[in-house]
């Protein structure tokens, strides 16, 4: 059954799928159990590749509602000092992939360059929280035929999606009262190859019962970094039930975390899986009375 608009609906298109790849599978037995089969199959059609045209809209993702903040006369999308986010810009409807031959250049643009920052880019540009202020960020997509469009940041709230274009960064938290720190540094990993990673393990002491918490960054925000807090000594070449599991969004950092925690050794695991050499910073802090 079709659409009133002609395509079909995602739930019975996704039956087609399942039902072609199970007739895949199920040849691929008979043929490995040498029987003798002569099978005339229908032609399965492909729905045509959409392109993108000069009457699309575009719009630049990478902040989700809880993102967004009431202040003042309008709603603004929250940044701290020293985060990083990662912005695509897209056309409604399908991916920038599907547009690259219709794009002849796309143009990031920061107002206020002084309170947060667009690295170089085109699909894809990272923005950086540098001091406290308000900025508002668009992207310029030129097309082959000349025609401009202006893409403003949307936000999504479920099934809806909103435009805000003011980016506002507030200072970095003030350290929590009675927080003490209990382990920092910086290590140096080299990049990952070829899906694998380079990983460093740090034991440190929790010399009471708390709230421990974590915060690792590092400075190429296109390499991604993973951070974790395990209990006790990692071994070499195992992995950990992490206390704390960072927030590694592909398209974030720092990377953060609390927990409550008994005393104890309790380690960091950060990985760089990106594709250049990184210096981490690490800090654990620890919060709560001595017991």
């Amino acid at each position: 059954m079709k659409s009133a608009g002609g395509a079909r609906p995602a739930r019975e298109r996704g039956r087609g799928k399942a039902a072609t790849w199970g007739l895949v599978a199920l040849l691929s037995v008979l043929a490995s159990s040498g029987c003798d089969f002569d099978l005339h199959l229908p032609r399965i059609p492909l729905e045509p590749v959409r392109s993108c045209t000069e009457a699309d809209q575009w719009h630049i993702s990478g902040f989700i509602g809880t993102d967004v903040t009431s202040g003042g006369e309008a709603s603004a999308i929250r940044m701290i000092v020293g985060q990083s986010r990662e912005l695509h810009v897209v056309p409604d409807g399908y991916s920038f992939a599907g547009c690259k031959d219709a794009i002849a250049s796309v143009r990031w643009i920061s107002a206020n360059a002084a309170a947060a920052n667009l690295g170089p880019g085109v699909e894809v540009a990272w923005l950086t929280a540098l001091s406290p202020g308000e900025t508002r960020v668009q992207a310029e997509v030129t097309l082959t035929t000349g025609t401009v469009h202006v893409a403003s940041l949307s936000v999504f709230h479920a099934e809806s999606r909103q435009t805000v274009s003011t980016i506002r960064v507030f200072p970095a938290g003030l350290p929590l009262p009675g927080r003490t720190v209990v382990f920092s540094g910086t290590v140096r990993l080299e990049a990952g190859n070829a899906g694998s990673r380079s990983e460093a393990k740090l034991p440190f002491d929790v010399p009471h019962a708390g709230t421990l918490d974590m915060v690792v960054d590092w400075q190429t925000p296109t390499n991604r970094v993973i951070a974790h807090v395990c209990p006790g000594l990692v071994p070499e070449d195992l992995g950990c039930a992490p206390v704390i599991d960072g927030t590694h969004s592909w398209g974030e950092k720092p990377s953060t975390g609390a927990a409550s925690v008994a005393p104890g050794v309790y380690s960091f695991w950060i990985a760089n899986s990106g594709t250049e050499a990184e210096t981490v910073r690490y800090e654990a802090g620890l919060t709560g009375a001595s017991r």
